[in-house]
């Protein structure tokens, strides 16, 4: 079944049956590709921030993520346990910690990146990449304005 009919243009009920359609397979290509490397889509999305940003407090993360801090306690935890991330003291401010990737994960992370992104591929054959940059770039328009709105 097509949910978009030219003659009616796009409706907001078919626009959000094709968008959780997407946001369903992304999510099942994504969380068997990290199957490999015992890792969740809230690990790998944690992980992949802080390797970005070398640094990065707790509270920086809840903020960039909006998210709860024990959330993103819980998930550093786990990050911890599978040697992925340490927390250093920042030096800047005694009471504050920082988390930084270990050399395990620095090491892992590229090859990683490249198999997810190759896993995902199947499910995106006949999108270009220059669609597919433009698809990214209104979903952060979305999320941007989004926050606006709270």
């Amino acid at each position: 079944m097509d949910f978009y009919d030219p003659q009616k243009g796009l409706t907001t009920y078919n626009t959000g049956i094709v968008q959780a359609k997407a946001y369903r397979a992304m999510r099942i290509s994504l969380t068997n590709a990290l199957k490999k490397y015992n890792l969740s889509m809230s690990e790998w999305a944690l992980l992949g921030t802080i390797y970005d940003r070398k640094f990065v407090k707790y509270s920086d993360l809840a903020d960039l993520l909006e998210v709860k801090a024990p959330l993103i306690t819980k998930i550093v935890d786990g990050l911890i346990d599978k040697e992925l991330v340490n927390s250093v003291k920042d030096k800047d401010d005694k009471r504050s910690k920082l988390l930084t990737v270990t050399p395990k994960a620095t090491k892992s992370i590229p090859e990683i990146e490249k198999n997810v992104k190759n896993n995902t591929k199947n499910l995106i054959p006949d999108i270009s990449h220059s669609e597919l940059l433009i698809y990214v770039k209104v979903l952060h328009s979305l999320a941007k304005n989004l926050r606006r709105i709270k």
